[in-house]
């Protein structure tokens, strides 16, 4: 693996890594998010409609471009075939939706933090780890020691000394050596374990990439969303991926 960057490098061909960085970085800004996300499984759900799946795809579709342009890759997130259950349901008492393929989450939907001003506010969509295990080139990967992954799944966010490479990334552009490209706030992102290629969580970038090298790196660099093991994690689902990620 790569001692820094994004971790998909290890496992990715190099030219499939550099479209998907192109794609990163075209939607790439900065966006506030209240991140205290308390993960639960919605007590009432309801299927999605078949043109209800159409729309929640194509919104799939135009948020990850290009890493679900292939119709087998967004099958991975959510299947188009009426045999999947698709359901969605609240995020207890707030505005998050959580999509559930086959009863298990798949997907919780997040409004920026300037959501409140606006009469339509846009959503952004916020894969769950064992979702994203089915599409794992779907967001850039930030490797960690393998003995932060205990903190992570406890609940802490990550640091940037918990990140592989830290300590050889230098100079004013660190973040950018550090992650692979430019970071945004707000930014989505999954954490691996080092040489691994399985996400075990999900998260946004907490600052940007000026903000990094003004602030130092103190303070959590990723908030943590969702996590394997948490409320929306099965009981039933198995924390140990294979040996190499599924062809999508």
């Amino acid at each position: 693996m790569p001692p820094a960057g994004d971790a998909r490098a290890a496992w990715l061909p190099p030219a499939s890594v550099k479209v998907l960085a192109l794609g990163d970085a075209a939607r790439r800004r900065d966006e506030a998010y209240d991140n205290a996300l308390k993960p639960s499984i919605p007590a009432k759900t309801a299927p999605l409609k078949g043109s209800e799946r159409k729309a929640l795809r194509a919104e799939l579709r135009k948020q990850f471009a290009p890493a679900l342009d292939a119709a087998d890759a967004l099958d991975a997130l959510i299947p188009s075939q009426k045999a999947a259950a698709v359901t969605r349901g609240r995020l207890g008492n707030t505005r998050s939706e959580v999509v559930l393929v086959d009863g298990a989450a798949a997907l919780v939907s997040q409004e920026p933090a300037s959501a409140s001003r606006l009469r339509n506010p846009p959503r952004s969509w916020v894969p769950s780890p064992l979702a994203i295990r089915r599409c794992p080139h779907l967001l850039r990967q930030v490797a960690i020691h393998a003995p932060v992954r205990k903190n992570v799944q406890r609940g802490a966010d990550l640091y940037a000394g918990g990140v592989v490479g830290f300590g050889d990334a230098e100079g004013a552009a660190w973040p950018s050596e550090l992650f692979g490209a430019p970071v945004a706030r707000g930014e989505l992102c999954a954490i691996v374990t080092e040489g691994g290629w399985a996400p075990f969580a999900v998260g946004r970038f907490a600052k940007s990439d000026a903000d990094l090298v003004e602030d130092g790196a103190g303070g959590a660099c990723v908030e943590v969303l969702l996590r394997a093991g948490d409320a929306l994690w099965p009981t039933t689902a198995d924390d140990a991926p294979g040996d190499a990620p599924p062809e999508s």
